[in-house]
């Protein structure tokens, strides 16, 4: 008794058991095993006989009382007593510890008074007492624990629902309101205490929730799982709180007794919105291309495989590709490059239907995923977008796509091959249209450049007739002179690339500025190569830069190295230069610049070709007639 008594204690002041506990319990119940097992074998405790049942003579009951028992009451209700203490001072009054202290105080002394009484044969039905004593023991301790089970379980419940940060919703089986925290009332815009005035009840709060629900067949979903007792829901649903787009994982259960009665159901919104913002992100992510923002060929792949079904046929498939897109990056630069993708992609998406499908299908390519389409039909969308494209096409960057399609009519052919004979009629019609497009680019470029304050036409015009002397005066071929002039006139096209801010800076260029000026030969030489019709000069484009002497850019040529073209046009393009305005300085007169062509001869340039070319210009009438 003593040991269980203690453990009683110990579960009613702590939450677990120490190790200081649990040694003095288990030293209680062996001292009190050892106690009885010595009294058993000493014969010390008898049986007797007595009216109303019997009683136990135990001859050294007094003693235990006196160096067993009284000591272990006494320490037990020291423990509980502090208890009781440590509660007050916190203000913190403890109702379950002090049942258990006035039983325990009420059992210890009439133990003590039963001992004496019944010793001295004053009580003649004792054991009547003792039961009665030990009952009222144990309602006390009985009190003790339902008052602190009551509490712990109001406590516990109060502590979840305040520390919970979604929506909670409890109803009982009648569709009453019991239980709410304070997310719920915030979504629903309700004041926290109004549900305990019993007002609020399951199709109140169905109602208030299902408005907040954006989509029609998920607020069906939902009413219906509320509201019915067999229905329970686990679903994602978008909400619109205050204007605001909110996911919440939706959980709709009912709630059964251990009997499975249905006693209530249970509501709990946990809020997901950034999980699924991320999703849908990573979604986006995965089916659109990230410059255009349309489709990508991921999506293309899958839908095609939806939309090959009898009942969209005719389904047409039209792949386009943007001609001198190449050409264009090396000229502008890959964001001028991207900007002309983006445009066509704006012109294949407002040309087209609602039900059709634009996919970026590679680099420069696109594909279009037409249901229900004829062939005619098809020809006419082809024609909007060429018509669209020209509308959209400026001076520096004309627009221009070949296009090929092929119709599915049944059946019979794989998509894939109708996708595959799409794309082969687009090549066939790159093949024609592709040369003609990179020559209005070119075009483009050269009126670009000659839009620049000093790179004019008249520039232009005075490069190619200083070359075509110098040319005539070596003796050059006709095609020779020819690829002079053509070189003459497009031999700075790479600088198109070039900023304007250091193209006509008026000062001092940096060494960084310097090292971006340098590589316009480059740039130019990229340029030529793309097109048919100016890949004879490309070569005469990279090097017009080079020195006699080797310490030109971008190679660092030397001498006869050199093509003859490029030494020609850089000694044209210098004179030029130096007779004229720059935005860094004045220009020059005519013996200023001859004097300095003779000065870099054989070091700046080739020294016969100057010697030649100063000589031209002193001839009588020949500077005069060209200015």
């Amino acid at each position: 008794m003593p040991a269980i008594i203690f453990h009683f204690c110990v579960q009613f002041i702590s939450n677990e058991l120490n190790k200081i506990h649990k040694i003095c319990f288990i030293s209680f119940y062996l001292l009190s095993l050892i106690l009885s097992a010595l009294l058993i074998s000493l014969k010390q405790i008898g049986i007797k006989e007595i009216i109303y049942g019997y009683a136990i003579d135990v001859p050294l009951l007094t003693f235990i009382q006196l160096f067993f028992l009284i000591p272990v009451n006494i320490a037990t209700i020291s423990i509980i007593s502090r208890k009781i203490y440590q509660n007050i001072r916190t203000n913190k009054p403890s109702l379950d510890v002090t049942l258990l202290l006035i039983g325990l105080i009420f059992y210890f002394l009439t133990n003590i008074v039963l001992s004496f009484l019944i010793r001295n044969e004053t009580i003649q039905q004792p054991v009547l007492v003792i039961w009665a004593s030990s009952i009222i023991l144990y309602l006390f301790v009985t009190a003790g624990f339902i008052v602190t089970n009551f509490r712990l379980l109001r406590i516990t419940q109060d502590v979840i629902l305040k520390n919970i940060k979604d929506p909670v919703l409890a109803f009982d089986n009648t569709g009453r309101l019991v239980e709410i925290n304070k997310p719920a009332c915030d979504i629903l815009d309700l004041d926290e205490k109004k549900y305990k005035k019993g007002k609020l009840n399951i199709e109140h709060v169905s109602e208030n929730l299902s408005q907040l629900i954006t989509n029609n067949e998920q607020r069906k979903k939902f009413l219906k799982a509320i509201t019915s007792i067999k229905s329970n829901l686990e679903e994602d649903i978008e909400f619109r709180i205050s204007g605001e787009k909110k996911y919440y994982y939706v959980k709709i259960f009912s709630i059964v007794d251990r009997f499975n009665t249905l006693i209530g159901k249970l509501l709990t919104l946990t809020n997901i919105t950034s999980e699924k913002e991320k999703e849908i992100q990573l979604y986006y992510q995965a089916y659109h291309d990230k410059l255009t923002g349309i489709h990508n060929r991921l999506y293309f792949e899958e839908e095609i495989k939806r939309l090959d079904t009898k009942r969209q046929y005719p389904i047409s498939i039209i792949i386009g590709d943007i001609n001198g897109l190449k050409l264009i990056n090396d000229a502008y630069g890959y964001s001028k490059g991207d900007e002309v993708l983006k445009k066509v992609a704006s012109i294949f998406e407002n040309t087209i239907r609602h039900e059709d499908i634009l996919c970026r299908w590679g680099g420069d390519e696109f594909a279009i995923i037409l249901p229900n389409t004829k062939k005619e039909d098809s020809i006419k969308v082809i024609k909007r977008i060429k018509e669209n494209c020209i509308q959209n096409s400026t001076d520096s960057v004309p627009l221009s796509v070949s296009m090929g399609f092929a119709v599915k009519t049944s059946s019979e052919k794989k998509i894939n091959e109708i996708i595959k004979e799409a794309e082969d009629i687009m090549n066939e019609h790159k093949l024609l249209e592709n040369e003609s497009a990179r020559s209005s680019i070119i075009l483009s470029l050269k009126k670009a450049l000659e839009e620049r304050d000093y790179e004019t036409e008249e520039h232009a015009m005075r490069m190619a007739n200083l070359s075509i002397l110098l040319g005539e005066k070596i003796n050059l071929s006709y095609n020779e002179l020819n690829e002079l002039r053509l070189l003459a006139i497009l031999h700075d096209i790479g600088k198109i690339s070039i900023s304007d801010n250091i193209i006509l800076k008026p000062g001092k260029l940096t060494f960084e500025e310097w090292k971006v000026i340098k590589k316009h030969p480059e740039c130019g030489y990229r340029l030529a190569i793309s097109c048919r019709d100016l890949t004879q000069i490309a070569r005469g484009i990279l090097y017009h830069h080079e020195r006699w002497d080797g310490k030109g850019y971008p190679k660092g040529l030397k001498g006869k190295k050199i093509p003859i073209i490029s030494r020609i046009v850089s000694i044209a393009d210098a004179f030029d230069a130096m007779t004229n305005d720059r935005p860094y300085r004045k220009a020059m007169t005519m013996n200023e610049a001859m004097d300095e062509i003779k000065k870099e001869a054989g070091a700046q340039f080739d020294p016969e070709l100057a010697k030649l070319f100063t000589e031209i210009l002193a001839s009588e009438g020949i500077f005069e007639s060209e200015a």
